[in-house]
């Protein structure tokens, strides 16, 4: 990578994606990743809809404590300050779980994507990157997400509950490796 603008290849064709990545690499600086006070939502209002930011909690969990409108849309339902456990299917829990938390233990970024089987016979493709961010003794406190959908079909507000995650489906590629 000849500068830290350099976008990872995977986001080459992802401008909300590539959005994040760019905002929270230039706020970290040469730190590993930016301070929690640092980054948030309502510092991209252009790309706020696709966002998530979620709390990691001392117990180990995750609550979302903001989620965009296109997300609530595309899921049908609006889980903003609920637990992820309480706030999605099983399925669904346990994948942005497994996110998340590889996403705190690398402190790392992360790129993910996986498909979902809809009740239409058409699949529902969501391409994401989960950042992190820390506090000032360094124990990461936030992640800020972006999301992305492709879909042949509208489809919108049916991946809620009646959507089944297609396994063996997910990608996840460490941003900082997927360097030019």
């Amino acid at each position: 990578m000849d500068s830290k603008s350099d976008l990872p290849l995977v986001l080459k064709d992802k401008p909300v994606l590539a959005r994040l990545w760019t905002y929270w690499n230039d706020a970290r600086g040469n730190r590993p990743m930016p301070r929690a006070d640092e980054i948030g939502a309502a510092r991209l209002p252009d790309i706020a809809p696709n966002l998530l930011e979620i709390e990691v909690l001392g117990d180990g969990g995750f609550a979302y404590r903001f989620v965009g409108g296109n997300l609530i849309t595309a899921y049908g339902f609006d889980p903003t300050e609920r637990r992820v456990d309480a706030a999605q299917n099983a399925a669904r829990g346990a994948l942005a779980r497994r996110i998340y938390a590889l996403t705190v233990k690398s402190r790392r970024p992360l790129f993910a994507s996986n498909r979902y089987l809809t009740p239409r016979p058409e699949t529902l493709g969501v391409d994401r990157i989960v950042c992190p961010a820390a506090n000032d003794d360094e124990r990461i406190r936030l992640l800020i997400s972006a999301q992305t959908f492709t879909s042949e079909g509208e489809i919108a507000g049916e991946l809620g509950n009646q959507a089944t995650l297609e396994m063996g489906g997910d990608v996840h590629v460490f941003l900082d490796e997927e360097l030019q």
